[in-house]
């Protein structure tokens, strides 16, 4: 009788357990799960530091359009708004400013907080009603070479750029192109014939004025 009472214990606590095979079920499905969820939730995480190293770009490109507006951009003798047509060009650096003036302007990389190197091209016309116009496009570049644009093969000039409308995940790149690193290295200035403001290469012999904040 005692042996009897004891195998029916057995099997109420066998009832309430998992075999070994429901176990093996258990971490089969657990495994496809994580299978399927970490590369998702790791194209998540790229996302969403491309679109905060685009917003970080946007940034620094409204403060030279504040910086126009406010007459605070000096171009060669002229200020802001008195530019003549043509091209112009601001270089920042997050490694030269620090604090709030850092803040201000733009930010660092969505990557490690990693630092940033850039160019804001500007390009001034004037419309058939005779009023100004003011057109931004943008090459930024974090310290790994991911960013917006790129350089040259050999120095690293700025060859692509982003103009301001299309800044947007979809137009930074996280990988660490060496072409980028070497403009990030190098950081040399625009040259008419080679860099392109968004698509269309700035003639050659034209002049690029460089830029300041006064």
């Amino acid at each position: 009788m005692e042996n009897r009472k004891e195998s029916e214990d057995m099997k109420k606590i066998n009832q309430k357990g998992f075999t070994l095979i429901e176990l093996l079920a258990v971490i089969t499905i657990m495994g496809i799960l994580m299978l399927v969820a970490i590369p998702a939730m790791q194209r998540t995480i790229e996302n969403s530091r491309r679109g905060t190293f685009a917003n970080v770009a946007g940034t620094y490109v409204n403060a030279i359009k504040t910086a126009v507006s406010g007459d605070e951009l000096k171009c060669g003798t002229n200020t802001g708004t008195d530019l003549p047509d043509g091209y112009y060009y601001y270089k920042f650096d997050s490694t030269a400013v620090t604090g709030q003036d850092l803040m201000e302007q733009g930010g660092k990389s969505s990557w490690g907080n990693s630092e940033v190197k850039g160019i804001i091209i500007i390009k001034k016309s004037t419309t058939a009603d005779n009023k100004p116009k003011f057109e931004y496009s943008i090459i930024m570049v974090d310290s790994e070479g991911r960013g917006i644009g790129t350089g040259t093969k050999t120095t690293g000039v700025p060859a692509a750029t982003v103009i301001e409308a299309n800044l947007n995940r979809a137009n930074v790149n996280p990988k660490d192109g060496t072409y980028r690193k070497l403009f990030y290295q190098k950081f040399p200035n625009p040259t008419a014939g080679t860099t392109k403001w968004g698509s269309t290469v700035i003639p050659t012999g034209t002049t690029i004025t460089s830029c300041s904040l006064t």
